[in-house]
């Protein structure tokens, strides 16, 4: 109930907000979140800001501290309701194809509300843990993956991961088996 009502508020509120729910002991927040996040997020925006929109993979790549999966056009989106529990509908699932135009390769991206797995040619190339995320080639602009759609010119890329999210006590919370999909998590290369 409460996932709901907080969902349905992002969303009246552009995506934009910030909530606190059950307080934490103070002497527990180093086992229990991610230090730095906001810093490192406002940090890697300035970089890409500073790299500007006309950047080439090398300038994105070091702005991003991350690699390039593919530069292509979105060939398909397809889309359904996953799984829920207790008789309630799941989340949006799906998946995106594109084409690599440096070379001719498919990427698949499959999804939920974040992108989860990237496949090269069928061949798993990176999941989450990892960021994975899809940057509109026209402005640089992050596309969520309600919002893709056939047509757009995309760069797609990876962020490493948190070490936080990396530690073998919280990786099983985000490795794609923790999302339905038979993998193990990939590091992108």
């Amino acid at each position: 109930v409460v996932e709901s009502g907080i969902r349905a508020f992002l969303a009246s509120s552009g995506g934009w907000a910030a909530i606190a729910l059950a307080p934490i002991p103070a002497g527990e927040l180093a086992e229990h979140t991610v230090p730095g996040t906001t810093s490192a997020a406002l940090a890697l925006g300035a970089r890409v800001l500073a790299a500007g929109e006309s950047a080439d993979l090398a300038a994105l790549e070091t702005a991003l501290d991350g690699q390039v999966l593919a530069r292509g056009r979105v060939l398909e989106v397809s889309r359904h309701i996953g799984p829920g529990q207790h008789g309630h509908p799941g989340f949006g699932r799906g998946s995106a194809t594109l084409t690599d135009h440096r070379d001719g390769a498919l990427l698949r991206l499959e999804m939920e509300n974040e992108y989860l797995l990237a496949l090269r040619d069928g061949r798993p190339v990176a999941s989450t843990p990892d960021v994975l995320s899809v940057l509109d080639r026209r402005t640089g602009v992050p596309l969520q993956c309600d919002a893709i759609r056939a047509g757009v010119e995309v760069d797609v890329v990876c962020l490493a991961a948190s070490p936080f999210w990396t530690d073998p006590r919280h990786r099983p919370l985000l490795e794609p088996r923790a999302y339905g999909i038979d993998c193990d998590p990939v590091a992108a290369q």
